[in-house]
C-alpha cells in the first residue's frame, strides 16, 4: 500500500497570520479490528485513489472528485495499432472495482444520505469483501473528514467504541493521525453525531478559526479591491452581506462573519449589481421615478402600484410616456421587457393593491434636483444612465454600485462606491430592508430586496440587525451609513 506521512504540525507565522503545516498525498489513517484499511488525501494536496500504488477496492467522495481519476473520453488514442505501437506504452490505471460518488457540496453535509445509508454502507463493505477504502475531497478535509469519521465509529467494535463519548472524540480520534483541519464545521460534526447515533459533544475548535484571521489556508490575493473587480458578496447559510473587504478577511470564498455560522461567503453581483441582461428581468425591476433597471442597493423608496403613483411621479398623461418608452426600448432590451410587464399591470383589474415597486432610487435623487431636470421621454430621453461620480474619491463608477450614505459632519446626503466603504474607519454590511408586510413581490416587477447599508456593530448572527437610530459618535467625516427611514418621510423628489 502507498503508506504516505503526513506534514509534521508546527506553527508558522507569515504578516499577520498564523498557518501550520498540513497532510499531504494519501495518507492511512486507521485500520478496522477486522483488517479494513481507510485510506484519505485532497485532491489538491496530492491526494487521489488513482495516485496510491496500489489500486483500493473502494474509492468514495464527492462526485465531482472521486471521478477526476477515471480516463476522459478524449483520452489518448490511437486509430491504428499496428503504426502507433507507441500507445502500448500508455500506463491505463484501472478503477477501483467500487466507486462511491457522493452528492456532497463543499463545506456542508450530503443533505440526501441520513444514518440507514452509512449503516448499511458497513454492511455492503464487509458483504462484498472490501479491504481497502479511500475516501477524498478536495483539500482532504471538512468533507473527508467526515467520511472518516462516520467510518472509524460504524467500521470499530463495540469495545473501541468505548473511547468515544461523543462525535467530538471520534472527530479527535481522526485528527490524530491524519490532520488537525479534518471536519470543518459545526453542521458537519452535528452530521457525524447524527449519522453515529451519539451525542454531538462540545464543538470542537475548527481550522476557521485560527491564527488571527477567519481562514488559515486561503491564498490572500494582492490585487488592490477597486470600483471595478470589489464583489458584493453574500454567507450561502444566513443572510449577511457586504462589500468585499480583504482586510477584514471579508472575501469571496471567505468564511462568514458570524463565527456561529458555518456557511462561506459566495459572490452575488451578478444578482444584486448587475442591471443590463435581458435574461434577467424576473430578479430585476425599475424605479418608478426615472424608469431606469436599478440595482438592489440603488433604492431609496417604496411604494405600492397604482395609477395614482405614476400620475404623482409623472403627471395625468403618464400613459403616453409608457407608450412612448416601450417604442424606444425594445423587447430584446431589459428595460424594454420591464416596461412592457410595468404597462401590463397597470391595467391588470387583477393585480394585488399591494404590489411592491421601488418609486425613488439613487439615479433620479441625484440627477432631478427639480422637476425641471426631469427627462423629456416625450422627446426621446431614456433617462440617466451615464457614470456619476462618488461623494468621497470623486471617481466615476456605474451608478448600480453606488450607496445611499449620510456623511457625519455636514449631515448631508451623498453616494458612496464599495471602494469608500471599504476604505472607510467604520465597517458596513446590508441587510434587507424588505418585510412581508411590506406587500406582495412580484417577479420582473418588484424589488427582490432592499438592500440598506448598516454598520457592522448591528449585525446580531443569524438574527434581524437592530435598527441603527443614530449615527455613532466614532465615525469620521469620510465615513459612511444609512440613517433610520420609514415610506413616509421623504419629500417630492424622494429624498429622506
Amino acid at each position: 500500500m502507498n503508506y504516505v506521512q503526513r506534514g509534521t504540525t508546527t506553527g508558522t507565522t507569515t504578516g499577520t497570520t498564523t498557518w501550520q503545516e498540513c497532510h499531504t498525498g494519501n495518507i492511512h489513517v486507521f485500520t478496522s479490528h477486522d483488517g479494513i484499511e481507510v485510506f484519505a488525501g485532497g485532491s489538491s494536496r496530492k491526494g487521489g485513489w488513482w495516485l496510491m500504488k496500489e489500486i483500493p477496492d473502494l474509492a468514495m467522495g464527492p462526485d465531482h472528485e472521486v471521478l477526476k481519476g477515471l480516463p476522459s473520453k478524449n483520452g489518448t488514442r490511437g486509430l491504428d495499432a499496428k503504426k502507433w505501437p507507441c500507445m502500448e506504452q500508455i500506463e491505463v490505471i484501472e478503477p477501483p472495482k467500487h466507486i462511491l460518488a457522493i452528492d456532497f457540496p463543499d463545506f456542508k453535509v450530503p443533505e440526501d444520505l441520513g444514518r440507514d445509508f452509512w449503516v448499511e454502507l458497513v454492511e455492503n463493505i464487509r458483504k462484498n469483501k472490501v479491504k481497502t477504502i479511500h475516501t477524498m475531497c478536495m483539500g482532504g478535509h471538512g468533507r473527508t473528514g467526515v467520511q472518516l469519521a462516520i467510518l472509524r465509529y460504524l467500521l470499530a467494535s463495540e469495545k473501541e467504541r468505548e473511547d468515544w463519548k461523543d462525535a467530538g472524540d471520534v472527530i479527535m480520534a481522526i485528527r490524530g493521525p491524519y490532520c488537525h483541519k479534518a471536519v470543518e464545521s459545526i453542521s458537519q460534526q452535528e452530521y457525524v453525531a447524527e449519522v453515529c447515533d451519539i451525542d454531538a459533544g462540545k464543538m470542537l475548535e475548527f481550522h476557521k478559526y485560527q491564527g488571527t484571521t477567519t481562514s488559515s489556508y486561503y491564498a490572500k490575493s494582492s490585487v488592490k479591491k477597486t470600483n471595478f473587480n470589489t464583489k458584493l458578496v453574500e454567507c450561502a447559510l444566513c443572510d449577511f452581506m457586504t462589500w468585499e473587504d480583504p482586510s477584514q478577511d471579508l472575501e469571496k470564498d471567505e468564511w462568514c462573519y458570524d463565527l456561529k455560522c458555518s456557511g462561506k461567503l459566495i459572490d452575488v453581483t451578478e444578482f444584486c449589481i448587475k442591471r443590463d441582461n435581458p435574461g434577467i428581468e424576473n430578479d430585476a425591476c425599475m424605479c418608478l421615478s426615472c424608469l431606469q433597471p436599478v440595482s438592489d442597493i440603488q433604492i431609496m423608496t417604496v411604494n405600492h402600484l397604482s395609477g395614482n403613483l405614476m400620475e404623482m411621479l409623472h403627471g395625468k398623461e403618464w400613459s403616453k410616456l409608457l407608450a412612448s418608452q416601450m417604442k424606444l426600448n425594445s423587447r430584446n432590451t431589459l428595460k424594454g421587457r420591464l416596461l412592457h410587464k410595468l404597462a401590463k399591470l397597470l391595467i391588470d383589474e387583477k393585480a394585488p393593491a399591494d404590489l411592491i415597486v421601488v418609486d425613488s432610487c439613487i439615479l433620479c435623487n441625484f440627477n432631478m434636483k427639480n422637476t425641471k431636470d426631469a427627462p423629456d421621454y416625450m422627446k426621446g430621453d431614456k433617462g440617466f444612465v451615464c457614470h456619476i461620480q462618488c461623494d468621497y474619491c470623486y471617481k466615476r463608477c456605474t451608478p448600480h454600485i453606488l450607496t445611499m450614505a449620510i456623511d457625519v459632519k455636514s449631515n448631508s446626503y451623498c453616494k458612496a462606491c464599495p471602494e469608500c466603504i471599504a476604505d472607510s474607519k467604520a465597517q458596513f454590511f446590508f441587510h434587507d430592508n424588505l418585510v412581508k408586510e411590506d406587500g406582495v413581490i412580484m417577479d420582473g416587477i418588484s424589488p427582490q430586496r432592499w438592500l440598506r447599508l448598516t454598520v457592522l456593530s448591528a449585525f446580531k448572527g443569524k438574527g434581524e440587525p437592530e435598527t441603527v437610530d443614530e449615527v455613532p459618535n466614532d465615525l469620521t467625516p469620510d465615513d459612511a451609513t444609512l440613517n433610520k427611514s420609514t415610506k413616509d418621510d421623504y419629500d417630492e423628489y424622494g429624498m429622506w
